[in-house]
């Protein structure tokens, strides 16, 4: 009997980019949801909160990663710089949540353009309904079953939350940490698989367990390596050829990262390479890139459905 091919689909923020959503966390901070919940919690106050540090860190470089900055902030290295008050930060927190699954809402809802030829609906196609074989699971708050909808995709496989959604009305938004010492103890509100919303997933087992993952738009960063670590450590080690891992992200920077990202697991990365387990899909060069595009076009081919 032949094999069911098993596929695991993983979308980071980046593949909400693919679809020219503006769902970074900066295009967030520049928002007028943003602008509310400032005036709202911070900008009177005498007080420096949690709220104040991420204002201030919002137009710090090019690329605003909030998590990085929540970790930051609830670093035990930071209590030597300014006097936590944990009932205001705690406050400020969640409004920051909430107004984070506004403006999602809001900007996801009227979006508009074309959605049909993006490579993100493309891959989504393959992904239907009542398939056994098909996992989606997304880092996004955003709703693929929507997305979906106005990609003129018929119903998909449900995706797994692993980190909230708009619809469910809340959004995950911290840090995970390998020891309690890295934080002030206090801040363990703001630690994922603490947050009352979390939800236990098999995510870990599918990874390890399916004939290729495809992972669109996640950088594997320092913030959610805990999810990928003994998957990567696994895959290295096979000497099987018969498991693949696809990683589409948008040009030679991103997927440059990415594999910076995978030493600092301690992966060794040429052995990912050379028992071919790993690819690279760049959606930048599927412009004008022949050969990128046959990958791609392959990678449909090979998840396809019949």
């Amino acid at each position: 009997m032949k094999h069911e091919q098993n596929f695991v689909l993983v979308t980071g923020n980046g593949f909400d980019l693919n679809l020219g959503l503006k769902t970074r966390y900066s295009d967030f901070a520049k928002s007028d949801e943003w602008t509310t919940l400032y005036e709202e919690y911070a900008a009177q106050s005498q007080y420096y909160s949690l709220l104040k540090y991420l204002n201030d860190q919002k137009d710090v470089g090019c690329w605003f990663d909030i998590e990085q900055a929540l970790l930051n902030y609830a670093s035990a290295n930071t209590e030597r710089v300014w006097k936590h008050d944990v009932e205001t930060d705690k406050r400020e927190y969640q409004a920051i949540c909430n107004a984070l699954v506004k403006y999602l809402d809001n900007h996801v809802r009227h979006g508009k353009g074309d959605l049909f030829e993006k490579a993100g609906i493309k891959i989504l196609r393959n992904f239907k309904k009542d398939t056994n074989c098909r996992k989606i699971y997304t880092f996004n708050y955003t709703s693929l079953g929507f997305i979906a909808r106005i990609g003129s995709v018929d119903s998909i496989v449900p995706a797994v939350h692993i980190h909230g959604s708009i619809e469910e009305g809340n959004a995950i938004l911290g840090f995970n940490i390998n020891n309690s010492t890295q934080i002030i103890p206090a801040y363990s509100f703001m630690v994922k698989s603490d947050n009352p919303f979390f939800r236990p997933i098999q995510f870990e087992q599918d990874l390890i367990s399916a004939d290729e993952v495809i992972i669109f738009g996640h950088s594997l960063n320092a913030i959610d390596s805990v999810y990928f670590d003994s998957y990567l450590r696994i895959l290295s080690e096979d000497l099987e050829t018969n498991k693949r891992l696809t990683i589409i992200t948008y040009n030679e920077n991103s997927r440059q990262e990415i594999l910076n990202n995978i030493r600092q697991m301690g992966i060794l990365v040429p052995r990912l390479f050379s028992r071919g387990h790993i690819d690279f899909i760049l959606t930048k060069d599927m412009e004008n890139n022949q050969f990128t595009n046959e990958k791609f076009d392959n990678l449909l081919k090979r998840t396809f459905i019949y």
